[in-house]
Order: structure tokens, then sequence, then C-alpha cells
């Protein structure tokens, strides 16, 4: 049994997910899978697509608004093959996720879980946003802000605003661009 329909069951348990009356599944808490290793990478969208093809977790999927979650590790895709093979083998892995979930009618928003240093992910917020597939950004996007980053962005107002301003700026970007990208062009 994976670890998303163990997820399922428990939460079913916790009374946080079940069916109305008229058969329409309910569910207030949604199964994020991580993936994190190169190997992970390699195999996120065939699991993400035997997920998806599993009438149940389709059917929670849909009560979510169409809408999955899924995090993203970049320490160890680091770990396993350096800085530059592990952002490519992430760009890989989200044009194809997407692809995949695509396929479902499903919008994914993306957990990065990005640390501070380059071996963890990190670079300005600003340019990772800019750095994601436009394909990739439609469902929304989530970035983790860890560590030193917290106290070196953060701690002084005029600071902590602008880093928010150009996280903005560069969200408000991505989107244009992706809505630009799914009118204009086919790769």
């Amino acid at each position: 049994m994976s670890g998303s329909s163990v997820l399922m069951i428990l939460l079913k348990s916790a009374n946080n997910s079940g069916r109305n009356t008229d058969g329409t599944v309910v569910a207030t808490l949604q199964a994020a899978p991580l993936f994190e290793t190169i190997e992970d990478l390699h195999a996120a969208p065939e699991i993400m697509r035997k997920l998806f093809s599993l009438p149940i977790y389709r059917e929670a999927v849909s009560a979510m608004n169409d809408l999955q979650e899924i995090m993203l590790g970049y320490s160890d895709s680091n770990k396993d093959g350096g800085a530059i093979t592990a952002n490519w083998e992430l760009q890989v892995a989200l044009k194809e996720i997407t692809a995949v979930a695509n396929e479902f009618g499903i919008k994914v928003k993306y957990f990065h879980g990005r640390g501070g240093s380059l071996g963890r992910g990190g670079m300005p917020l600003n340019r990772s946003i800019l750095a994601q597939p436009a394909s990739t950004i439609a469902g929304g996007i989530k970035i983790t802000e860890q560590g030193e980053v917290i106290s070196s962005r953060y701690s002084l107002k005029g600071i902590a605003y602008r880093s928010l301003e150009q996280a903005t700026s560069a969200l408000i970007t991505a989107s244009i661009n992706a809505r630009y990208v799914k009118k204009h062009h086919t790769w």
C-alpha cells in the first residue's frame, strides 16, 4: 500500500475525508507527495500518473478543486548529482509531472523545499520564481525560506519589504509569461 493510500485511510478515520450523501468525496486535507532524490524525480511522473488513475484518489483531488500540491526537495538531489544536474532534473520533473497532471485535468501547486545555501537549492527568491518553467506555475507556487535566509531577508523592515516586493514582482511576471506561452507557443 502506498504512503498516499495510507494517509487517505488515516484522514478518513479522522473524519477529514469521506463522502457526502450524494456520493461526492469530501476532503479537507490532501496528501502532498515529496520527490527529492534524483531517483525520486525520475519516478515522479509515473507515480503521479498511477495516483491520479486511482478513482478514490482522483475523486479526492476533485474535492480539492482539481488542485494537487507536490513538494520538491532540493537538498538530496543536490547531494545525488551536484547543483547543475539536480537543477536540470528538477526542471525535467516539473515539466513531466505537469504534463501528467494536465492529462487528468489537474493543476499542480509545487512546493519548493529550498534551503539557504546553493547546495540546498538556495538562491534569491525572485530568481527562483522566474527560473520555474512557465507551464508549471498555473496552480500556484510555494517556496520555503529557511535558516539564515530568514534573518538576512526579513530582520530589517526595509529589506523585508524589498524582498517581498521582488518576490511579488517575479510571481506576477511569471504568471504573465505562463499565459503568453500557453497561448502562443507549442514546444
